[in-house]
């Protein structure tokens, strides 16, 4: 199983458009084969990190998330305006 946590910086300005985007992908990432959970969660202050929390079956499932076409798009539009710390991890449910 892998696990992606983290947060992302958006600022105040690029933050509505985001949180529309991101809910819109959401959507999709949440039906994809491999994706055990999808969560974005904003804080309550308006220039406050957002919290990612992913949990993938597989490095597989989350592979193929990543070169999806809804994901490239995404990442694209965002990645030079935002600023991400999101760390992907091993787990086992021994």
């Amino acid at each position: 199983m892998i696990i992606l946590m983290g947060t992302i910086d958006v600022t105040p300005a690029d933050r509505e458009a985001f949180l529309a985007d991101a809910r819109i992908l959401a959507q999709t990432v949440r039906a994809e084969p491999g994706c055990l959970f999808h969560s974005l969660a904003p804080d309550s202050a308006p220039d406050g990190p957002m919290v990612l929390a992913q949990r993938w079956q597989d490095q597989a499932a989350l592979d193929r998330h990543m070169a999806r076409a809804s994901t490239l798009t995404f990442r694209e539009k965002w990645l030079g305006r935002v600023k991400m710390d999101v760390t992907a991890y091993s787990a086992s449910s021994a």
